[in-house]
């Protein structure tokens, strides 16, 4: 080919290389969240109540049979309550819908998107951190008892199985002097009832991320989690779906992605400030991650 042909083939794929990168910049408006409450999906309201709807009973057991766990009823409304944690370098808000944090505020780091003036991991609108869900699909948040013991929240709910689950949220000792952003929460159960209870397991809440910064890329957010010592993740383009690469790996839209090979921890990235959360011994379970 002449010097022209190569000229005009460069201009093509500079073209082209441009036009990725200015569709990639622009900025994904945020989802509609609904205000009507839902039996399926808590919803941010003005007033901070959770659906209403009927409680259903668990039936009487037999002697000598297991307690399984009973379909997930939508608790009764009531008013959330909120207790905050707070050291020198992150505030954590939490709350009663559900038994975990709602939010987790970056004090030192000023937010340039979104209404808070700082970083905000989270949502009050999404399932709390550490709350723990039967179906993240449609996530039943109960009410916890909330209190307050010194530099500790503690939470406890009983379930219709007579399971007693208590949680308590505080912040480890260290010496470090900055950056202290990680915080422990312990969980015991304690099975009250006549029978022994058997669970198929449960999710957990690892938090949700958003953008930082005005012209972040959509990759920069990402849902990310930590298998045999490498990690794996998507970015928030999965959920719009795909056709793949010559329709190899093509997946339909979806709200949610489950992964079913987790092993240790899993969170939701954005650039440097991210939630994660597992515990070091574990083996198997699953993640799943949610459209924001």
């Amino acid at each position: 080919m002449d010097r022209t042909a190569w000229i005009a083939i460069t201009l093509c794929v500079l073209g082209l290389i441009a036009w990725e990168i200015w569709i990639a910049r622009q900025p994904v408006p945020p989802p509609a969240i609904a205000t009507a409450p839902s039996p399926a999906v808590p919803s941010a309201s003005s007033t901070p109540l959770t659906s209403a709807s009927t409680a259903v009973a668990t039936p009487a057991l037999q002697p000598g049979t297991a307690a399984t766990a009973a379909p997930s009823a939508t608790p009764a409304q009531f008013e959330e309550k909120t207790e905050t944690l707070r050291n020198s370098d992150v505030e954590l808000h939490v709350t009663n819908r559900g038994g975990g944090i709602s939010e987790a505020v970056l004090l030192n780091y000023p937010a340039e998107v979104g209404e808070s003036k700082r970083v905000t991991l989270n949502s009050p609108a999404r399932i709390p951190i550490g709350a723990m869900v039967d179906d993240p699909a449609a996530p039943v948040l109960p009410e916890y008892k909330i209190t307050r013991e010194a530099n500790t929240v503690a939470l406890e709910y009983i379930t219709p199985e007579q399971v007693t689950i208590r949680k308590k949220l505080f912040f480890p000792p260290t010496n470090e002097k900055k950056d202290n952003f990680v915080a422990k929460l312990d969980v015991d159960f304690a099975n009250n009832g006549a029978a022994p209870y058997v669970s198929p397991g449960y999710f957990l809440g690892i938090g949700s991320a958003a953008r930082i910064h005005r012209n972040d890329y959509p990759s920069y957010t990402r849902l990310v989690w930590l298998v045999g010592g490498s990690t794996k993740g998507i970015d928030v383009g999965w959920f719009a779906g795909g056709g793949g690469f010559f329709g190899m790996g093509q997946h339909p839209p979806s709200l949610l992605h489950a992964e079913r090979q987790c092993g240790g921890m899993g969170g939701g990235e954005q650039s440097i400030f991210h939630c994660s959360g597992g515990p070091p011994d574990c083996e198997s379970g699953c993640g799943l991650g949610e459209k924001f």
